[in-house]
């Protein structure tokens, strides 16, 4: 079984859910197969969909990186 990293988990609802924001954005995203199962595993640790977790994770490192002063990498 997977170990669960605390400082992903959380009990709040994603910034969208918090604000009036609506989720207008879909992505399509691909994973490995490993990487998909450590992701599921961790969701459901977290009481969480897949895609609420994984929006949860990037949501806390786009705002990691925001309070460090560095924006998020824009490829050319």
């Amino acid at each position: 079984m997977l170990s669960t990293n605390n400082r992903w988990r959380s009990t709040m609802p994603s910034k969208a859910a918090r604000t009036s924001e609506t989720r207008t954005a879909p992505v399509g995203l691909r994973f490995t197969p490993s990487l998909k199962e450590a992701l599921v595993e961790l969701a459901k640790a977290d009481r969480r969909t897949l895609a609420s977790y994984i929006e949860l994770v990037l949501e806390t490192h786009v705002e990691a990186r925001r309070h460090e002063g560095k924006k998020p990498k824009t490829r050319s």
